[in-house]
Formats: C-alpha cells, structure tokens, sequence
C-alpha cells in the first residue's frame, strides 16, 4: 500500500499491489519483483518491476507504464516505470515471477534472461535483455502450463516449476537435452475443451521430431501415435484430465495436463429466489 512520506526507515520501497514473488540476481545486481495487477480487466495490467530503495511503485494509482492513460493520475515524476509490463485485454492474468538464468546447462541464448509465469493465463515466458539492461525481446518458452505459483533454476541448470492443481499439486522439472531448444518442452491443446456427450475431441501437442506420443485421456482410455494429434470421443459425463508423453529415444517428456469437462450443456432454470429479491447478510434463501 501506499505509506506517508515519513514512515518508517525499514520500508524499503511502497505503491506495490500484491508483488508475488521477488528475485536477487547477484551477478546484475537487480532486483526483480512481480505484480499482480487489478481485477478490472480492462484496464488491469500485470508488471516487472526493478527494487530500488525509496522508490513508489504507484498502487493505487498506476498500473503499466508510468504514462499509461487508462491510470491518470499516475506520474512519471512521481511513480516508478515498469522493466516489462502486459495488459489483461479483458482475460485474466496473474504473473509469477521467476528468476534469471546463471547456468550453462541451456543454451546461451538464454544465458542472463529473466523467467517468469503466468497462474491463470499458463505458460513460462522470458525476457531477453539489452547491453544496458532493457528488455529487448520477450517470448514464450512454454506454453498451456497453468497453475505456475514458482519457478527456480535447480542447481543442474534444470528449470523447476510448482504447479497448484484442484487436488492436489506438483514439482516438476524441464531440462535441455540438446538439440532443438523446443524438444524438452511438450505443449497441449484441446478443441473443443467441453460440450455435450458424447463428445469428440482433438488434441494436439508440441512437435517433438522424431517422437511417439502415448496419450492418456483421463477415461481410461489410452492411445499411442506417431503423429502429435489424435482424436478422441468422451461417452460419460465428467471432468476428464489429459496429458500426452512424447517418448523420444526412450525419453518421455509429459504435457501439461488440459482438463475436457463433459456435460449437460442445458442452460438451468432458476424458479427461486424471485429475481429482484432483496437479500441482507443473515438471510436464509431457500
């Protein structure tokens, strides 16, 4: 929250609406920390910020650039700009923040880049960065990962990700295994993602060259193909998880689960309460 001028001397900066989680990288000596941005998702925007002592970050009164119009009486003069910020666009978002990777086990292109996830949208993006520190490229290195709530490089160089599911959740871990940067991670998707029984649906992965794919459908049925699509038909009613591993030389690398929900899609008559009913805290609604 936003603090008086004269608080404290252990306030370190202010003006920072939820910042879920921060990162020391000692070798740049910068400080990165993530903010979640509002609930009105049409203006909400999710930041990157650097720590700097003393510094106002702007909340209530800024979100995204310093200039942003959507946030008038956010200031230049007065507020903080963002290293990297992206707007909600009427979707939801929540940004995880990660860290920058100090390793020589990925590629060098990634070497000095920042990793960060997003909870609700999924996927792990990284940011690339200038000769003077500013954010050069930003581009996705994982896709349909969601749930994210951390994210660590392990100290084999591997990425680390905590993942919050509906029963319980998960530590998983993406390595580099040479070759393509693109064959350690395995995307998947599925259309339509609900609808009546029974329902038919085509899934498709990430292209890993070379690769089998053995597909588990949540139902009890399973398949195998060469190819990175397959088709499926839900018969029962339910909530189905799917994941498919693309098994290359003997290696299997898992998708990120996708959930298919399997319904009566019959919109509901509600009978009671009357529409317009008044309710008071203490009402019982029968």
């Amino acid at each position: 929250q936003l603090f008086d001028p004269t608080a404290r001397e252990d306030i370190y900066a202010l003006g920072l609406r939820n910042p879920f989680r921060a990162h020391w990288d000692i070798p740049s000596g910068r400080f990165f920390i993530a903010e979640v941005g509002g609930n009105n998702q049409k203006r909400a925007t999710e930041d990157i910020h650097l720590g700097k002592p003393g510094v106002n970050y702007g909340w209530p009164y800024c979100e995204g650039p310093c200039d942003n119009v959507d946030f008038p009486l956010c200031s230049c003069k007065l507020h903080d700009n963002p290293l990297f910020s992206y707007r909600h666009d009427k979707q939801n978002a929540a940004v995880i923040g990660g860290f920058v990777y100090r390793h020589t086990t990925f590629p060098t292109v990634f070497h000095g880049s920042y990793f960060f996830a997003d909870y609700t949208r999924g996927g792990i993006r990284v940011l690339d960065f200038d000769e003077n520190g500013h954010v050069r490229t930003d581009w996705e290195f994982a896709e349909a990962y969601k749930g994210i709530t951390s994210l660590y490089q392990g100290p084999d160089g591997a990425l680390y990700y905590t993942v919050q599911a509906k029963k319980d959740g998960a530590l998983r871990k993406i390595s580099y295994l040479g070759n393509d940067v693109t064959t350690s991670v395995v995307a998947l998707q599925a259309a339509p993602a609900s609808g009546s029984a029974p329902l038919e649906v085509t899934f498709v992965a990430g292209i890993v060259e070379g690769a089998s794919y053995v597909w588990n459908f949540g139902d009890g049925a399973t398949a195998v193909t060469s190819t990175h699509s397959v088709e499926h038909t839900f018969k029962e009613q339910g909530a189905f998880n799917v994941y498919t591993d693309a098994v290359l030389e003997g290696t299997p690398r898992r998708s990120a689960e996708v959930i298919v929900v399997v319904g009566d899609e019959t919109p509901p008559t509600i009978n009671e309460p009357v529409d317009g009913l008044i309710f008071r805290a203490g009402d019982k609604i029968t």
